[in-house]
Parts: C-alpha cells; sequence; structure tokens
C-alpha cells in the first residue's frame, strides 16, 4: 500500500461528501454503507455506496466484506503522505512569512532611533512588539505542525 495516486486522493477529499464520509469514518471504527447513509441526511445507500468507492479506489477506506455487509474503515497511508506533503508547504510558507516580518521589524527600528516625535517612537515600537509577537506565534506553530506531522509519521510506522 506504498504506492497510491496522489491525484485520486485530492481529488476523493474534493468532494464535501465524501469529506463527511471520512470523518464519520474517522469517528467510528468500521460502518457500513446504509450506516453511513442514516447518518448522512438526503443521501441514499446507492450515493453513499458511489463515493465510498472512489475513497476505496484512492485507498483511503478500507473494505472489509462479512456476509452480504460491507464494513468501511480509513485508512492512514495515503492520508499520512497528503499530511506531509501539506505540512513541507505551508512549513515553507510559515517560515518566508516569519522572514520577511523579521525584515520589516528590522527595517523599522532604524527611525525610531532618528525620531524626535515621542508618540511616534511609542506607536512605532508598539508596532515592532505586535510584530515579533506573530513572528514567536508563527514560528511556534511551525514547530507544532511538524511535531504533528513527526508523531502522526511515527504512528503510521508503528502500525504498519
Amino acid at each position: 500500500m506504498g504506492d497510491f495516486d496522489s491525484d485520486a486522493v485530492f481529488s476523493a477529499i474534493a468532494d464535501p461528501t465524501r469529506r463527511a464520509i471520512l470523518r464519520l469514518l474517522g469517528e467510528h471504527e468500521e460502518l457500513t454503507a446504509g450506516e453511513i447513509a442514516q447518518q448522512l441526511d438526503g443521501l441514499g445507500r446507492t450515493a453513499v455506496s458511489s463515493h465510498l468507492r472512489i475513497l476505496r479506489l484512492a485507498r483511503l477506506v478500507a473494505e472489509r466484506r462479512e456476509g452480504r455487509y460491507r464494513h468501511y474503515s480509513v485508512t492512514s497511508s495515503p492520508a499520512d503522505v497528503m499530511i506531509g506533503f501539506l505540512t513541507s508547504v505551508y512549513q515553507n510558507s510559515l517560515q518566508q512569512l516569519a522572514s520577511a516580518m523579521q525584515d520589516a521589524t528590522d527595517s523599522r527600528a532604524v527611525p525610531i532611533a532618528h525620531t524626535d516625535d515621542i508618540e511616534d517612537s511609542a506607536r512605532a515600537r508598539t508596532s515592532i512588539e505586535d510584530a515579533a509577537r506573530a513572528r514567536t506565534s508563527i514560528e511556534d506553530a511551525a514547530r507544532a505542525r511538524t511535531d504533528q506531522a513527526t508523531i502522526a509519521s511515527g504512528d503510521s510506522r508503528r502500525s504498519a
């Protein structure tokens, strides 16, 4: 199950109904198409089965047959790869934003030393302090996302 079609995965989760089905399956160990249909208003078992087929082909859900019933559950391998991909995309964006904020903070620090207007200095200092706090928050969020991705990838390796 190591190889998968990332386009199929992203296409599968692009549909809000399939995301709702994934959420339901994430809340329960296993569900049948009928059980899922009961919990989704306005969606019949046949429509749910069609969505489950797409999710299964994208390897986002697994199917277990028991008699005439098919039980569906969430799989983690494609999701782990997607999370890693999205984390790397946003990690770089957050680092770029933090760098831009630092540059803005550094560029604003020079005029403060040369201003005679105390009110302007106080406003500029407050603005710089706000930017520094925002930068720290962004860096903390980036570290937390990296930690979550590391934990998630470790969990998937242990369960494999």
